[in-house]
């Protein structure tokens, strides 16, 4: 009788195991539902390039004529329901603490193809080197933008650990990098004979759980403190996600030039950003700033994508040392002022203006200064 019973109460336990319901409902419909938005993710990414474009068009349409360039507040909506359509599906992949390989997907070359910020005015791609209306704006026009994310020490100016100080938070230490991030602005003018590129390279380490509390806070207190020009869209802050990184860079290196041989050198301050990969696929990385909330869209390069590519010599180029690219700028922008007094020709007075008060403006950027970076942005790109 005793082994009957016990034998009755082993093939309960298995059938109880084998037709759990509990066992049903988080197998099959949690992978069916990851299946569904990734499916539903797809979609998403073209209608989102597709709005972005849409948007563009706007907005060069309203900076054409006299009407608000403020964006139109149904794309703004529309823009931010993609957003949040494509990082529900994105943050079913989770991802652990510690763990450097949820990097490994993330890195290639991007050209930055849309930003969406909270607070009107924001400039946190280029700074004052793309900021409209500006002097730089006045005179060059922006090629294209970049955002790349390499593996460590691609460039060899990396390193593979950083030694963090934060004695205020306590938060400090060795971090081994997961990323090097190289961030690329290419401006030209003349009809393109005239060429400025400015870059920032940096590594990327991984932040801690606390750290990553203390942004969301830092958020939070940003976006209740200010009147953002989409605050009927703006949502709760969302937590940060492990592929969360803070970029140490170096100070922005200015090149005039097509090969830089004219002028490269180092100028203006190191930086650090903190950035948040919300969705990564093979056409398109969603970034997100850790303490403004600012949504960056990166749409990737092919490899072979020679703008994607030219900051690959300049950067490997050894920078001036400043006096000597201040002798160097003086000299271009006075011959180009004696140029252009002196030339007969009315487009060759033009030229040689143009090319003395571009030389004038970088020389000033490098005097004075910090690289084009505005320290009261809180994400930079």
């Amino acid at each position: 009788m005793v082994a009957v019973s016990a034998f009755f109460l082993a093939a309960v336990s298995i059938s109880a195991t084998a037709f759990s319901p509990v066992r049903v409902f988080t197998a099959r419909p949690s992978k069916f539902r990851i299946r569904r938005l990734e499916e539903s993710a797809t979609t998403a990414v073209q209608r989102l390039l597709d709005a972005v474009d849409a948007t563009k068009s706007e907005d060069a349409e309203s900076s054409s004529s006299s009407s608000s360039t403020t964006q139109p507040r149904h794309s703004v909506q529309e823009l931010s329901s993609l957003f949040r359509e494509l990082e529900e599906a994105y943050s079913q992949k989770g991802g652990k603490d510690e763990d450097k390989a949820i990097f490994q997907s993330l890195l290639g070359l991007y050209d930055v193809a849309f930003v969406q910020t909270e607070k009107e005015g924001d400039n946190p791609v280029g700074g004052k080197w793309t900021r409209k209306g500006g002097v730089a704006q006045k005179i060059l026009r922006t090629r294209r933008a970049f955002q790349h994310l390499l593996p460590t020490n691609s460039t060899g100016l990396g390193r593979t650990v950083l030694e963090v100080s934060d004695t205020v938070n306590d938060l400090g230490g060795r971090r081994s990098v997961v990323a090097e991030a190289v961030n690329v602005i290419s401006l030209d003018a003349l009809f393109g004979l005239v060429r400025l590129t400015v870059m920032l390279r940096g590594d990327a380490v991984m932040i801690t759980p606390e750290e990553r509390r203390r942004c969301e806070e830092r958020q939070l207190q940003r976006l209740n403190a200010t009147k953002t020009k989409f605050s009927d869209v703006v949502e709760a802050v969302t937590p940060l996600s492990p592929r969360t990184v803070r970029a140490y860079f170096d100070a922005p290196r200015i090149v005039f030039g097509r090969q830089g041989r004219l002028v490269n050198l180092s100028v203006g301050p190191m930086s650090d950003v903190v950035l948040d990969t919300t969705y990564c696929d093979d056409r398109i990385r969603v970034g997100k700033g850790g303490n403004s909330g600012t949504r960056f869209l990166f749409q990737r390069c092919s490899l072979d994508d020679t703008e994607a590519n030219e900051w690959k010599s300049l950067l490997a180029r050894r920078p001036l040392k400043k006096w000597k690219a201040l002798w160097t700028l003086g000299i271009v922008a006075g011959f180009g002022f004696r140029s252009a007094v002196r030339a007969g020709a009315l487009p060759g007075r033009i030229i040689a203006l143009l090319a003395s008060a571009l030389a004038t403006v970088t020389g000033t950027a490098v005097l004075f200064s910090a690289g084009g970076i505005e320290r009261d942005e809180l994400v930079r790109v």
